[in-house]
């Protein structure tokens, strides 16, 4: 069993008993001359090299300034110092320090000297010259009426590794912490920490997604921020520490929904067992889905319908998939005849060997093939020129995994090099290219690192010839002025800016001056000092233009609605046309109601003050159908009028919007009546009328006319019987001179 490790105190209490002992002892012995004890100095020199700790002792100098010499030590500082006992008789107390720690050691031997007992750290120096890391406690005691002083002595060595090998884990928990909070901070995704479901910690990103303040989160549930109807499923994913992506309905303090991802880990940290959340909102990821889905289907179509032929290969040369095409030109119609077929085998050896070793030097160059120009034979005997595009088909992880190939008949048109080669470009430029501007500066504003959506926008070739530039060697003296302040404020203050929207200069765009969202952040040395901000900025040029769209748009519609001749109403329309509620409309529309908006706002329902006429509807399907007829308001004044409407349902943020134009249509309908009215009239009117038309038969020498009977009548008798007009009879002045010269007077008279 180890011992006990005694202190100095307890060797001196256990010296005083000792002698106390002896002397008792010594009186005994002189009553009984057979009980031998041993001396003092042997129990003295037992006890010293009985303890786990060195032992000095040494005489206080008579004169100031002289040396403290050892006159007893035991065997454990021996050993610890590699000296013999004598060896150390002839050395001072200050040749087994180390010779920095001198000073240490003078201040603690003048504060012994004044209180009597003081404890130290120091380090000896061994013989081999090897630091030993020591704890001195030290006594001032009597030895035969001088003062002499004991030191006690402990190797610390275990301790004060344990010590540094703490300090360094704490430095290390310090540095982690200070990366964890700076990532946590730059990140897009939202974090949090939660101990017992209740969040402890988040970033700002989160609190931002949510439309919380940061400290509005901090205590309450992380549940909360998961729509009601998904927050079982979410317990459950954490009670059974589900690892996978969980996708859920995210909701924010306005109630609004949006589309997130969480992933949940489980951490013991200072013995409390926490959870740690990241939150990625994938609104855009999911309308990106969709988009992906449309373009998939896109894509299939593109292949089913282009005239060229397309295939995939494997790393083997072997056939994965080929568009119709190319099972035209195969003459198959089920394409597992040939998936995993190689070349050789479908077009014969002389062509398929020569077409498999080009296809393997692709694969392990990664080098593409473009506007390769081939000719093969047909089964009907003639002859086809193909011109062959062949890249290479790669994973995630850049490896290359086969081959895509498009083959193109030229017997007529040889022009698919180029188009293949700037397809290539934008492929490789999406690939390549992050959309945002990411960087990093040192404190003094001078860039370090630059992604090449940074690069590009300065115009330079390489990363290169960015570094080490700073913002007043690439902007005007005001734009570098205002980034500037806002970095030094951050470096000052600790504290980063986030979607900070502004303007800048890219002269990689057409439009030069854009418009950005900028995240940049403090960057912290294990230490906690700011060495540097990083930034992420975001381009909104098209977001702002497609706002300023927006607020145009809207002014004009409001410019419409309010001076409109029709009345505009807008309805919010609900699963029962009861509960259906008018949420706004223009002063025509209240007008022709008899009211004014803010009473029909108010009653919000007009079921009871309108009545039908007619309804009908027309469109192709639900989503597009068009209302149109005729109501009646129930007016406060009595009148009666007669309005037209059309009414067109619209969908907006999940709502069902009918947007009604109205017209009043009462003095249109009085005018169409009165029409109406005289028309029938003038038709009856008409329907007593004779007219003749057509060709009548008359007689050139009598006059008389045939009717349609084929009877010769008197042309007044004709006329009477087909008209109104009556006649009576006269005689014209000619025929008064021929029938009657004798009664016609002379012309002289």
């Amino acid at each position: 069993m180890k011992r006990k490790a005694r202190t100095s105190a307890d060797l001196l209490k256990e010296i005083s008993r000792l002698r106390k002992s002896i002397k008792e002892k010594k009186s005994t012995a002189a009553k009984n001359k057979k009980v031998i004890m041993p001396s003092f100095s042997e129990l003295q020199h037992i006890f010293l090299n009985s303890l786990n700790d060195g032992i000095f002792i040494f005489e206080c100098p008579a004169k100031e300034g002289a040396a403290f010499r050892f006159y007893e030590a035991n065997a454990v500082v021996c050993k610890l110092l590699g000296y013999s006992k004598e060896e150390l008789f002839d050395k001072n107390i200050f040749e087994i320090f180390a010779p920095e720690t001198i000073l240490h050691v003078e201040k603690m031997l003048h504060m012994l000297m004044l209180q009597k007992h003081c404890v130290w750290e120091g380090i000896h120096q061994a013989k081999n010259g090897r630091r030993i890391p020591v704890e001195v406690n030290s006594h001032i005691f009597k030895s035969s009426g001088k003062q002499a002083v004991l030191l006690a002595v402990k190797d610390i060595t275990l301790r004060k590794r344990a010590e540094e090998e703490h300090r360094k884990a704490e430095e290390a928990m310090r540095s982690s912490e200070s990366r964890f909070r700076t990532l946590a901070e730059a990140s897009f995704e939202g974090i949090a920490v939660t101990e017992n479901d209740v969040i402890i910690d988040l970033n700002d990103q989160l609190a931002k997604m949510c439309g919380y303040n940061r400290n509005e989160l901090i205590g309450k549930p992380f549940i909360n921020i998961v729509a009601p109807e998904l927050q079982n499923k979410i317990k459950q994913a954490i009670k059974i520490e589900k690892k996978d992506i969980i996708e859920i309905q995210g909701m924010r303090r306005d109630s609004t929904i949006f589309s997130a991802e969480i992933r949940t880990r489980s951490n013991i940290i200072n013995d409390k067992e926490l959870q740690i959340f990241t939150v990625r909102d994938i609104t855009e990821r999911k309308k990106a889905e969709e988009d992906l889905i449309n373009e998939k289907a896109f894509l299939d179509a593109l292949m089913d319908n282009i005239p060229d032929s397309i295939y995939f290969k494997d790393r083997h040369c072997r056939i994965m998939r080929v568009n119709r095409k190319e099972m035209r030109d195969l003459n198959i119609s089920d394409m597992n005849l040939i998936v995993g077929k190689t070349d050789e085998e479908l077009f014969g050896e002389e062509f398929g060997k020569e077409t498999t070793l080009s296809e393997q030097h692709l694969m392990e160059s990664g080098e593409p093939v473009i506007g390769l120009v081939e000719i093969r034979k047909m089964k009907n005997e003639q002859l086809n020129w193909t011109s062959t595009t062949k890249v290479p088909l790669r994973n995630s992880n850049n490896d290359i995994v086969g081959l895509v190939g498009i083959t193109r008949e030229i017997n007529e048109i040889m022009k698919a090099q180029e188009e293949l080669k700037h397809e290539r470009t934008l492929l490789r430029t999406l690939i390549d290219n992050l959309p945002d501007y990411i960087y990093i500066k040192d404190t003094e504003g001078r860039f370090v690192i630059g992604n090449k959506a940074v690069v590009n926008s300065f115009g330079f070739s390489s990363e290169k010839s960015l570094i080490g530039k700073t913002d007043f060697d690439l902007f005007p003296e005001d734009i570098a002025k205002k980034f500037r302040e806002h970095e030094q404020s951050i470096i000052v203050t600790g504290k980063g800016i986030f979607d900070h929207e502004g303007t800048t200069i890219d002269i990689s765009k057409k439009e030069k001056e854009r418009w950005i969202s900028t995240t940049k952040v403090p960057i912290w040395d294990t230490h906690g000092r700011v060495i540097g901000t990083v930034g992420i900025g975001r381009d909104l040029t098209e977001r702002k233009r497609m706002e300023e769209e927006l607020r145009e748009n809207a002014d004009k519609f409001r410019f419409i609605f309010e001076n409109a001749y029709d009345g505009i109403s807008i309805f919010e329309e609900t699963y029962d046309p009861k509960t259906r509620r008018l949420v706004n409309c223009n002063k025509s529309y209240a007008e022709m109601s008899g009211r004014t908006r803010e009473e029909l706002l108010e009653i919000g329902n007009t079921i009871n003050i309108a009545k039908a006429l007619t309804e009908n509807n027309s469109g192709s399907d639900s989503d597009n159908v068009v209302f149109r007829g005729s109501f009646s308001w129930i007016r406060p004044d009595k009148k009666e009028n007669v309005i037209e409407y059309t009414a067109v349902p619209i969908k907006v943020k999940g709502k069902t919007i009918t947007i009604g134009i109205d017209r009043d249509i009462t003095e249109r309908k009085r005018i169409e009546e009165e029409r109406e009215r005289l028309i029938k009239d003038l038709q009856g009117a008409l329907a007593d009328v004779k007219t003749l038309s057509g060709l009548v038969p008359i007689c050139s020498n009598c006059k008389k006319i045939r009717n349609d009977k084929g009877f010769w009548m008197q042309v007044e008798s004709y006329i009477q019987e087909h008209s109104q007009a009556q006649f009576s009879h006269g005689i014209c002045p000619d025929c008064m001179k021929k029938l009657y010269p004798n009664i016609m007077p002379e012309e002289s008279d």
